[in-house]
């Protein structure tokens, strides 16, 4: 049996120093995301397995199961000015402020680019995924 991520993220619409943001609230049973900063997030990106908020200030909170894009440990010190994410079935991609893009999660979904590929990933201006 896998192990479940089902939860409900509810994101409240604030507004302070005329910039809006969401605060996201936890509802459910899942207890994976307890004790996670998740204030000031502006956008959330799941799969089945896993999830990553982006937070106002350009840095990625990333909870769930590691083989679903949960564990961003290999590139947790890129996350840092990410603008957005998207996600596929099991990994994540992150479109930083320069136009890179930083990747994870399990090779099969496209975690684990080619080193040829990632090199060409500059100047990036948006990201879509679909799974």
């Amino acid at each position: 049996m896998k192990p479940s991520h089902s939860f409900f993220l509810i994101l409240f619409l604030m507004a302070q120093a005329s910039q809006a943001y969401f605060e996201a609230v936890p509802w459910g049973l899942n207890t994976e995301i307890t004790g996670l900063d998740l204030s000031d997030t502006v956008s959330v990106a799941s799969n089945e397995y896993a999830s990553a908020a982006l937070k106002r200030d350009g840095s990625v909170v990333i909870w769930g199961a590691d083989y679903g894009g949960g564990n961003s440990d290999a590139v947790q010190g890129q996350l840092t000015q990410v603008q957005a994410i998207v996600a596929t079935n099991s990994a994540f991609a992150a479109l930083k402020g320069d136009g890179t893009v930083v990747i994870w999660g399990r090779e099969q979904d496209g975690g684990n680019p080619d080193p040829a590929v990632e090199a060409d990933l500059v100047n990036v201006q948006a990201i879509v995924a679909i799974y």
